[in-house]
């Protein structure tokens, strides 16, 4: 996911997911608790993606190569719906953008609290960070536009669930 350089933000989203992944120890896939994220309103693309074998059997989404991502908006509601699926019922929508939700605090949540993201491999993070990314990918010669702050604001919203995914996997406090 980085044959393409969409950003200075996705890049600090793969750092933080990086992080995340360490703190889980490097896990392929969970023994226990949860083993897959939601696939309720999963975007086509990542079912076909996941389905491809993340782009490693072969065939057109070989070496990286992402699904084709036709209709950007249509993609982004896809995606909004997806992640508003996997968010914890802690989590409070933005109230200027119903399909977001907001990032005030975490406020001293345990691993209990956590559990729809909290899923370790390749079964985790992993497609929410490749969405964004072939996401990105369609926008990188767009300088400025509310397509681009979309996406932007969920790599920005993702990055800060990571935080706290990664905080609470550490015993840091959130």
């Amino acid at each position: 996911v980085t044959e393409t350089p969409v950003g200075e933000c996705f890049n600090n989203l793969l750092v933080a997911w990086a992080e995340l992944e360490r703190a889980y120890a490097w896990v392929k896939k969970p023994s226990t608790g949860r083993l897959a994220l939601s696939a309720a309103s999963r975007p086509t693309q990542v079912v076909l993606w996941i389905g491809a074998g993340r782009g490693l059997r072969g065939g057109p989404m070989r070496n990286g190569a992402g699904p084709t991502i036709g209709s950007v908006v249509k993609f982004e509601q896809n995606w909004w719906s997806w992640w508003a699926t996997l968010q914890p019922p802690w989590r409070v929508r933005d109230r200027g953008h119903p399909e977001r939700f907001s990032r005030e605090e975490y406020g001293g949540k345990t691993q209990e609290d956590w559990e729809t993201l909290r899923v370790p491999g390749v079964n985790g993070m992993l497609s929410v960070v490749a969405a964004l990314y072939w996401w990105g990918v369609k926008l990188v010669k767009v300088v400025d536009s509310e397509e681009k702050r979309t996406w932007v604001e969920a790599v920005r919203d993702v990055k800060w669930m990571i935080a706290g995914l990664t905080a609470v996997e550490t015993g840091a406090t959130t």
